[in-house]
């Protein structure tokens, strides 16, 4: 059986990346024998029930050069060359000798443990693209024909890395995005041309069902979540624009922290306190599965969030697979491949009350048909692109190909 050695950079649990990986493990075992390893400590951690192999960095010293073999040697002068034109993206001596050396040890582990016994049969795929890329990179100096993979985080957009990754770029077999938006924005900085061995897997989530199909005549049923540092501001937008509102809504806002809720509570109060036709209320999600089981069993109209990142990004194709309209305000590039015209509305990332306001009332003027319409659409569009499951044993196929 073809196996599929995982190298993970940092500690998924504490990352958030537990609720995408593993699906997508449970999709990879199903072609490969998977082995983990791991350049950060995983105590406790159960992740599909494989045995996790932890590599703790201990040496450091003065003599790094000394633990260098010659072909990294090599590597290391040809990046001091390269760092002396690379403007903007310039790296300290220290800095590149330093992450060198981490992978190098690395590299070094691996091998001891027998990751690289039968390279033929083997592909190899890191979860971050960091040190565990370049350890691999390492490795493939020695065998030309190893094939690595490697899934881009958020994290790995932050540009202390891009001088390494972009010269990893080209010894890669595969390189997995999450979205266009974000691949496109990581090659830019980069000075990326060449993208042949780069695939887009959508994130997803899996199906949980339908959200309650509603009824005509009843009042609309809003539902707004916010997790960005800008939340207080959101909450007074909304609560302004539900405020020059005329007709019936009921609005549940949800915010990160449950100890906040009584200073929302007054927030919603001194904008809602005289409308008869807005009914609200706020609360937290404490759990992943509290939050399911709410999308589960409350009619919801129309959900609005405020998506920063990837990770936010989320909820917004959870609601798709809901079947729920939604209004998203953000600024980032890749939202448009979630939310279109046809399917939720777009605002600003800072949108202003009348913003809001006419997005509803946009809405509950559309006739049923067109609600009903906006509700399939959202459905399809999860269906199609980022359906955890299909996308999972997609990008499983994808490595098995390699």
């Amino acid at each position: 059986m073809k196996k599929l050695m995982i190298l993970l950079d940092h500690n998924p649990a504490e990352e958030g990346a537990l609720p995408f990986l593993l699906p997508e493990l449970a999709a990879e075992q199903q072609r490969f024998s998977v082995s983990l390893f791991s350049s950060s400590r995983m105590d406790g951690l159960d992740l599909c029930g494989l045995p996790i192999s932890s590599f703790c960095q201990k040496k450091r010293g003065n003599r790094l050069l000394y633990f260098l073999p010659n072909r990294t040697k090599t590597i290391y002068r040809r990046l001091l060359k390269e760092n002396n034109t690379s403007g903007s993206q310039k790296q300290s001596e220290e800095d590149i000798r330093q992450f060198l050396f981490q992978s190098e040890m690395l590299r070094r582990w691996l091998e001891k443990k027998g990751t690289f016994s039968s390279w033929e049969n083997c592909v190899y795929y890191t979860y971050w693209y960091g040190i565990g890329a370049m350890a691999l990179v390492l490795e493939k100096l020695r065998f030309p024909n190893l094939k690595i993979a490697t899934r881009v985080q958020e994290s790995d957009f932050a540009m202390a890395n891009c001088f390494f990754q972009q010269r990893m770029f080209p010894y890669l077999n595969l390189i997995a995005f999450s979205f266009r938006g974000s691949r496109d924005i990581f090659c830019q900085e980069r000075n990326i041309k060449k993208r042949g061995n780069i695939k887009i897997s959508y994130m997803g989530v899996p199906d949980r069902g339908l959200n309650p199909p509603g009824k005509k005549g009843t009042p609309l049923q809003l539902l707004s979540e916010d997790y960005t540092e800008n939340a207080e501001l959101h909450l007074q937008k909304i609560a302004q624009a539900l405020a020059s509102i005329d007709f019936p809504i009921h609005w549940c806002h949800c915010g990160l922290d449950a100890d906040i809720l009584e200073q929302q509570e007054k927030t919603c109060r001194s904008f809602l306190s005289d409308t008869d036709n807005v009914v609200w209320k706020t609360k937290c999600f404490h759990s992943g599965e509290e939050r399911s089981a709410y999308f589960q069993t409350h009619l919801i109209d129309l959900y609005l969030t405020f998506p920063q990142n990837e990770k936010q990004a989320i909820l917004v194709i959870e609601a798709c697979s809901y079947g729920i309209p939604t209004i998203a305000a953000s600024t980032l590039n890749f939202i448009t491949e979630i939310i279109n015209p046809g399917i939720g509305y777009l605002l600003p990332a800072k949108p202003e009350s009348q913003q809001i306001a006419q997005v509803l009332q946009d809405y509950h003027r559309a006739s049923f048909t067109m609600q009903a319409s906006l509700r399939l659409n959202a459905r399809q569009i999860w269906f199609n692109s980022f359906n955890s499951k299909k996308n999972d044993e997609k990008f499983a196929k994808a490595l098995f190909s390699l």
